[in-house]
């Protein structure tokens, strides 16, 4: 032991002061410097979801509010809309609603039929899953009105006894495509009628191939 660890020796025979300094021959030896601990990397992660997320949201959100014409529409596709009401009818305050509005699945075909009542159709957000949907009305001394979207086709083959079947805009079909969704409008109305209404506050049907 050295002269100089000697003198730094406490009781307990450590050398605490001198922890890391070694004296020998006459030459003070002090271990290098140590590298600086490299700094940690930095935390990328953030609390703000992917883009793609937002994107995914906002899809859905107009999905949510546009009318949308599917054309190969899968096996769940097809079960909703055959689960959806298909039938509607009242007598004077006795009503049995389509319920068909917001967004729902449209089925293949509808019936109403109503006296001295009415009821509303709504497919302004709605989705096609056929090419063709039927919707027969029989209306006395009441009415049906049917709103559509722009760009879904509307044939009206509906007889009006001291009444009537309107459609008001058939020119908003003008430029649709013709694998555009149709929906045809048939039965008869007496004292009574079936109107066809365009819901233009909407964005027009988006077909799906």
């Amino acid at each position: 032991m050295t002269l100089t660890e000697s003198k730094l020796k406490d009781d307990d025979g450590d050398c605490p002061v001198a922890q890391g300094i070694l004296v020998e021959d006459n030459m003070l030896l002090v271990p290098a410097a140590s590298a600086p601990p490299a700094p940690e990397p930095a935390d990328t992660s953030t609390s703000t979801a992917a883009p793609g997320e937002f994107l995914s949201a906002s899809t859905l959100q107009s999905d949510l509010q546009r009318a949308t014409y599917f054309k190969n529409p899968t096996a769940d596709m097809l079960q909703q809309a055959q689960q959806t009401r298909s039938s509607a009818g009242g007598v004077l305050f006795l009503t049995i609603p389509a319920n068909c509005r917001g967004k729902f699945t449209v089925p293949k075909s509808i019936k109403t039929g109503h006296i001295l009542s009415g009821d509303k159709i709504d497919l302004s957000c709605a989705d096609f899953v056929h090419p063709v949907t039927n919707i027969n009305a029989c209306e006395i001394l009441g009415g049906l009105e049917v709103i559509v979207p722009t760009g879904v086709r509307v044939q009206m083959k509906g007889i009006g006894i001291l009444g009537g079947f309107d459609y008001r805009s058939q020119g908003q079909t003008v430029g649709a495509e013709q694998d555009a969704p149709l929906v045809v409008l048939s039965g008869c109305a007496i004292l009574g009628g079936v109107e066809v209404k365009v819901n233009k506050s909407v964005p027009p049907v988006r077909v799906v191939q």
